[in-house]
C-alpha cells in the first residue's frame, strides 16, 4: 500500500504510514534451526475519502451550451444586392430557450459566467456598443448584459465573456441584442440573410438556493481523482464503511462508483443497490452508516483512478415546491477496514 492515499474533492484526510496501522498476527507453522515460515495478516483502518455534496454539484448546471438564431431587421433586405443606409438603435427579435435539466422552478445564483460567439450575417460593419442581453421570459429587466467593445467586421465574429452575481433565474430564458448600429454601405451588398447566430455557454458556478417543484426528480454528483494505492492481486480483502450526515430536506438514494482513467469505464460498483438516506435538517441531520464488502473492488485496485458520488432525490407529487439552499448538504466519509495476506519466508 502507498504511504499517501489521494482523496477526491481536494480533501486530504491524512498522510498514512502503513506501519502505524499494522496489527500483526503471526502463525509460526514450522520452526527449525535453519527455516522459519511466517504468515502475517496485517489489518489497516484507513480513512479513504470524505466529501460534501450540495446544490453547487448539479452536473447539468456546470456548463450548458446553446446554439441560437434570431432575426435582426436592419431596414433593408432582398434577393439582390442593395446599398444599406447608416442606422442606429436597432433591436433583434428574441431568441427563446429553456434550461431542461435540472428540473427547477427558480434558483438564486451567487456566481455566474456567460460567454459566447456572435456571428454576423451582414456584409456591413456593426459598430461597437451593441448590447447582448439575457433575461427571464416575461420579465423586462435582464439579469446579465454585455456591451460589445469592438466593431464586428462584415460577416465577422465577436467573442464575449461576462461575469454576474446575485440574481434569480427561471427555466425559460430570452436572449436578444439591442442598440445595434452601423455606418452602412453605399456600395450595394448582399442583404438576403438577416439571421444572427449566437453560440452561448452558461456556467452556474455558485447557487444560493434552488426550488424543486413537486414531482421532479434530480441529482447532485461529484467526480474526482481517487487512488486506493493497492496492487492488483488477491492478497487484499476487507470492507469499506461509509458514514453519512444528510442535511437535505429530501430522502436520498446514494451511489458510489469507482472509475478508470477515462472517467467512463466502471472499475468497481461500491453501492449496489444505492443506499437509502432519510431527509434531515441543518440542526438535526440524519446520521447513519453502511458497511460494504469491497474485496472484489480491492482486487482491481490499480484500475481505479476516479470516484463518482451521486445523490438522487425526488419531490413527491403531492408535496409543495421544496427549496434547498447552500447550507443543506450531504456529508459522507469513507473508511477502509482492510486486510492483507502475506507470506514471509518458508517454502
Amino acid at each position: 500500500m502507498k504511504q499517501t492515499i489521494y482523496f477526491f474533492k481536494t480533501t486530504v484526510v491524512a498522510s498514512l504510514s502503513v506501519g502505524l496501522f499494522f496489527l500483526l498476527s503471526c502463525n509460526l507453522d514450522r520452526f527449525t534451526s535453519d527455516k522459519v515460515d511466517v504468515k502475517i495478516e496485517p489489518q489497516m483502518v484507513v480513512p479513504l475519502a470524505k466529501g460534501e455534496l450540495s446544490i453547487d454539484d448539479q452536473p447539468d448546471l456546470s456548463s450548458i451550451d446553446y446554439d441560437l438564431s434570431f432575426t435582426l431587421d436592419i431596414g433593408v433586405s432582398g434577393p439582390v444586392p442593395l446599398p444599406v443606409p447608416p442606422f442606429s438603435n436597432k433591436s433583434s427579435a428574441p431568441a427563446n430557450f429553456t434550461i431542461d435539466e435540472p428540473i427547477f422552478s427558480e434558483m438564486r445564483v451567487a456566481n455566474f459566467t456567460f460567454r459566447g460567439v456572435l456571428n454576423s450575417p451582414f456584409n456591413i460593419t456593426i459598430n461597437k456598443g451593441a448590447i447582448i442581453r439575457l433575461r427571464n421570459k416575461n420579465e423586462s429587466t435582464p439579469f446579465v448584459t454585455h456591451v460589445t467593445t469592438q466593431d464586428i467586421p462584415p460577416r465577422g465574429q465577436y467573442n464575449f465573456r461576462v461575469e454576474a452575481s446575485n440574481f434569480v433565474v427561471k427555466p425559460n430564458l430570452v436572449l436578444d441584442v439591442v442598440n445595434v448600429s452601423s455606418p452602412g454601405s453605399f456600395t450595394p451588398v448582399d442583404v438576403s440573410n438577416n439571421q444572427v447566430n449566437v453560440r452561448i455557454t452558461l456556467e452556474f458556478l455558485k447557487l444560493d438556493y434552488i426550488d424543486f417543484p413537486s414531482g421532479s426528480v434530480n441529482e447532485i454528483e461529484y467526480t474526482g481523482e481517487f487512488e486506493l494505492g493497492l496492487s492488483n492481486d488477491d492478497r487484499f480483502s476487507g470492507n469499506i464503511r461509509i458514514k453519512f450526515e444528510n442535511r437535505l430536506p429530501l430522502n436520498i438514494l446514494f451511489d458510489v462508483v469507482f472509475l478508470e482513467s477515462n472517467q467512463q469505464t466502471i472499475a468497481g460498483q461500491l453501492t449496489n443497490p444505492p443506499i437509502v438516506l432519510l431527509q434531515g435538517t441543518v440542526d438535526t441531520p440524519y446520521r447513519t452508516s453502511a458497511m460494504i464488502n469491497a474485496t472484489n473492488i480491492l482486487r482491481d485496485a490499480n484500475k481505479i483512478k476516479f470516484i463518482r458520488a451521486k445523490a438522487q432525490f425526488s419531490v413527491p407529487s403531492n408535496s409543495p415546491t421544496v427549496r434547498v439552499d447552500k447550507t443543506r448538504t450531504l456529508r459522507f466519509q469513507m473508511i477502509g477496514d482492510l486486510k492483507a495476506q502475506l507470506n514471509l519466508g518458508g517454502n
